[in-house]
């Protein structure tokens, strides 16, 4: 999936125009994009950019940070798989929120003045880029299927698409970055022990108490669902 500059958010991208979005917006975004890189950390690296985002049909579930990231900065982190080939994989951190809203980061956007929804951390690359997650059955032509009426998405008319038509049992969120994987090292870290893989669910990635979710994830996996 390609990605124009008009997409990203214009955090430090030399191709962003900074007068569409304002000095506050600009000074905001820089520091969402300092607090990521720390929260996380860079990873090894990252899957080839120009294939991450295709669609793919290995897709529909969680990892679940085990207690062998105890002392990482993805310790309890839980992140839905977005993209899982041979070239490497991406996914979103479901469980970090920022400490910044839509309507704080895009004042000038005039379909997101009203939205005061948290905007999510979702990994450490490309931190100046806006990524969705939607919740509908009625996915628009560019929206990728992850799992039942779950569906990823990229830029900021995504965005504003899926926060101006949502209905009854729909949700949209907003993450800023992605995590991501070369090829052969996801596995790595599984087969390590570092990872719990589990099957994605929309009300886990939508779930408002995201301090649960770790938890409840581990619970289902062990059989200890309550």
């Amino acid at each position: 999936m390609a990605h124009s500059n008009n997409d990203n958010l214009p955090a430090c991208a030399a191709s962003t125009n900074p007068t569409r979005y304002g000095v506050k917006q600009l000074s905001l975004l820089a520091i969402i994009a300092l607090l990521v890189i720390p929260h996380f950390g860079l990873p090894a690296a990252a899957a080839d950019e120009s294939e991450q985002f295709k669609h793919s049909d290995e897709k529909g579930m969680f990892l679940v940070a085990t207690e062998q990231l105890a002392h990482s900065s993805f310790k309890e982190t839980v992140i839905l798989i977005t993209h899982l080939s041979e070239r490497g994989a991406t996914g979103l951190a479901i469980n970090r929120p920022s400490e910044f809203q839509l309507n704080q980061i895009f004042p000038e956007v005039e379909p997101l003045r009203q939205h005061h929804e948290d905007v999510y951390l979702g990994g450490p690359v490309r931190t100046n880029s806006v990524f969705v997650l939607m919740r509908t059955k009625r996915p628009h032509a560019n929206m990728y299927r992850i799992a039942k009426d779950l569906y990823f998405s990229a830029g900021m008319s995504a965005l504003t698409h899926g926060l101006e038509n949502l209905t009854n049992g729909e949700h949209t969120r907003a993450y800023v970055g992605y995590t991501g994987w070369a090829p052969g090292q996801l596995q790595h870290e599984i087969n390590r022990g570092d990872w719990l893989v589990v099957h994605a669910d929309p009300d886990i990635v939508f779930d408002q108490d995201y301090r649960s979710v770790w938890k409840k994830l581990l619970k289902s996996w062990s059989g200890q669902w309550i």
